[in-house]
């Protein structure tokens, strides 16, 4: 009795099948298995675009140029950063490098510890805010550096501000690679 009933369901499934076929022939479309060889070259291609970017000299007068890659969630840009992040000639070219996760909760206690923790290869067990800037700039003082802050949020200007107080004492040519979802809350040149 089941298989009686069934019967016209598959009928009418096999039915449309056969239609949606007919009119991808119709259009020209062709069977894809995996992925393009356009969409696997893209983010090598836009990665050596970043690097170029990171590698570039900048005008003079300014110290830190911030490179931001900003797109919807789940469409690579960590992904991305963490390419030219570890790229060889980005780590021959900063003389310090720090990867720090911001994600929704914009700590700018916990970002700064962790990007001295990072650059440094030590544990800090500094708690005053001032000091862990104050030796961060030590840290950055007449050196090129490169950090990324990942998944960055933030839109508040004064968390900001105060974040990237110790940067200053960094080289010309230092970068910030910021990746986030807010499409205007990041400028070209942080350090003024």
């Amino acid at each position: 009795m089941r298989n009686v009933k069934m019967a016209p369901k598959m009928m009418e499934i096999t039915r449309r099948l056969e239609e949606i076929s007919a009119q991808r022939a119709e259009l020209g479309l062709e069977k894809v298995v995996g992925i393009t060889k356009s969409a696997r070259e893209r983010p090598i291609t836009t990665s050596l675009i970043i690097l170029d970017m990171l590698l570039r000299d900048e005008p003079i007068g300014t110290k830190v140029s911030v490179v931001s890659i900003v797109a919807m969630g789940g469409m690579g840009k960590t992904t991305l950063a963490r390419l030219v992040y570890d790229d060889a000639e980005a780590t021959k070219h900063f003389d310090l490098k720090a990867w720090v996760c911001v994600s929704d909760q914009f700590d700018a206690m916990r970002i700064t510890k962790t990007i001295l923790e990072s650059i440094t290869s030590h544990a800090s067990d500094l708690q005053d805010f001032s000091k862990i800037q104050d030796r961060l700039r030590d840290e950055f003082k007449g050196k090129r550096f490169l950090l990324v802050l990942d998944d960055l949020w933030n839109e508040n200007y004064n968390d900001w501000n105060c974040l990237r107080s110790p940067f200053w004492s960094g080289s010309p040519g230092s970068k910030i690679i910021v990746t986030t979802r807010i499409a205007a809350t990041y400028s070209a040149s942080i350090v003024d």
